[in-house]
C-alpha cells in the first residue's frame, strides 16, 4: 500500500500504482483544514480505529489542559500565524484553519485580522484548490493587531523562524528573545 497526497501528477501515480495499491490522502482543496479527516482515512485504512480514538482522546485531553495551564495567559493575548512558503508569498492563519483549528481548541484567541475579508478570501482560495493563493506583503500591516505573531518560515531562507513578534498599538512589532516563542509548524 502506498499513500500519497492528492497533489501527486498523474504520470506519477501511474508509476506508483504499478508497484502497489494507492491511497490518495487529501490535503489541498476543500479538505484541506480537515486534518482529522487526513488522519482517520489513514487510521481505517491501516485498520488503526482504535488507537486513532485514543490518540483522538489524548489530543483533546491535552489541548484542555494547555487551555486550563494557560488560561491567563490566553485570556490576555490575541494572536496572528503567518507563513511564508518563498520570498514572494505571504499567507495568514484564520480560526479555521488547519493550524487555526488546533490553536483554538488549545483556547487561543485569534486576533480581529485572521477573520478579515482579505484572510477569508485567502482560504476560500486555498479551499477551491488554489495552491498559490497568498497576500500582498503590503497587507503585512494589517495582519499584525494580535499581541502575539508566530510566523512559520523564514523569507529568505524558508527555514524555519525562530522569531516572534509581540505588538502593541503605541509602537511597531518588537522582536523576542527566541525561546519566548515557538514557530508554527508545517503540515
Amino acid at each position: 500500500m502506498i499513500f500519497a497526497v492528492n497533489l501527486t501528477p498523474a504520470a506519477a501515480l501511474v508509476k506508483l500504482r504499478q508497484i502497489a495499491p494507492v491511497v490518495l490522502i487529501g490535503i489541498d482543496g476543500t479538505k484541506r483544514a480537515d486534518w482529522q479527516h487526513r488522519v482517520a482515512v489513514i487510521a481505517d485504512v491501516v485498520n488503526c480505529e482504535a488507537a486513532l480514538r485514543t490518540l483522538v482522546g489524548a489530543y483533546a485531553q491535552r489541548a484542555a489542559q494547555i487551555r486550563q495551564a494557560r488560561a491567563a495567559a490566553l485570556a490576555k493575548n490575541t494572536i496572528n500565524v503567518l507563513d511564508t512558503f518563498d520570498r514572494t508569498s505571504l499567507t495568514a492563519a484564520s480560526p479555521t484553519s488547519m493550524i487555526g483549528k488546533i490553536l483554538v481548541a488549545a483556547g487561543a484567541r485569534f486576533a480581529p485580522s485572521a477573520s478579515s475579508a482579505k484572510v477569508t478570501a485567502l482560504d476560500a482560495a486555498s479551499a477551491r484548490g488554489s495552491r498559490n493563493a497568498s497576500l500582498s506583503d503590503e497587507d503585512l500591516a494589517d495582519l499584525i493587531d494580535g499581541t502575539v505573531i508566530f510566523h512559520g518560515r523564514a523569507p529568505a531562507t524558508g527555514r524555519p523562524s525562530r522569531r516572534c513578534w509581540t505588538t502593541h498599538s503605541s509602537r511597531p512589532a518588537q522582536p523576542h528573545a527566541p525561546a519566548t516563542c515557538i514557530p508554527s509548524a508545517r503540515h
